[in-house]
């Protein structure tokens, strides 16, 4: 029996915080219907951030920026070019020096465990080889281009990050390196993204990778990295994107 009076009933659920309000005519007991005279708000729940899928993170700052006419002499463009060369010190490839600022890191100890850091190459093509009883062995080219450590982050710093916590989350953790290839020229990126290079003194570079390796394989940023980085005979990872044979 609900009286004479409209009575408020307030309904919770997971998703749901409807109000329904009876009315006095329809409360008779030959007549009592909640479902129609229920308004119902309902409230969204927050989604969990988005992996990624075919677009950069968030949190990447924008690479390339908008190309339009500026409308410069052939004076100004030659001032231009003068002022990124003495900016980040283009010298010929018979004078050119380090890029290391200070004194290169302490090597570590290597171990049969220890993990290096990679480095980006080019594919140029297919070459054949002979073996010395007349087997031929296609083989792929990979070229190293202008490769250089960007940045080094300790595996404590990057147990920090989002990121770290879900790789690591029941591992030992590695340190992480970002590798560099491909210097070009600086107008064509933004000033976010040339940003990533400045405390480096390098130009910025047309493709970034992350590597993850052990604190003793550690390299200071703005070293060097040219094929010499491995060795004859060697088993390596190899990973790229390609069509039809591949690697």
């Amino acid at each position: 029996m609900l009286g004479g009076l409209s009575h408020n009933v307030t309904v919770f659920t997971k998703h749901l915080i409807g109000q329904m309000v009876l009315h006095p005519q329809l409360c008779a007991p030959s007549s009592i219907l909640l479902g129609p005279m229920c308004n119902a708000l309902q409230v969204r729940e927050m989604s969990r951030v988005k992996r990624r899928k075919t677009h950069p993170p968030f949190w990447h700052p924008l690479k390339n920026r908008q190309r339009f006419d500026e409308l410069l002499t052939k004076e100004n463009k030659e001032f231009v070019q003068e002022i990124i060369s003495d900016k980040y010190r283009i010298l010929p490839a018979t004078q050119s020096d380090s890029p290391l600022k200070d004194a290169p890191w302490v090597k570590g100890e290597w171990t049969p465990k220890t993990i290096r850091t990679g480095v980006i190459c080019k594919n140029i093509g297919v070459h054949p080889l002979w073996e010395k009883d007349g087997t031929r062995i296609l083989c792929t080219l990979l070229q190293v281009l202008d490769n250089n450590v960007i940045r080094y982050i300790s595996p404590e710093d990057y147990m920090k990050t989002e990121q770290g916590k879900k790789k690591f989350k029941n591992k030992r953790p590695l340190a992480c390196m970002v590798v560099g290839a491909e210097a070009v020229d600086p107008q064509l990126f933004t000033k976010q993204y040339c940003q990533l290079f400045q405390h480096v003194g390098l130009m910025p570079k047309k493709r970034l990778v992350r590597f993850f390796v052990t604190p003793e394989a550690a390299l200071q940023p703005g070293t060097p990295l040219t094929a010499a980085h491995f060795r004859a005979g060697e088993y390596i990872d190899v990973a790229g994107k390609s069509i039809d044979y591949g690697f």
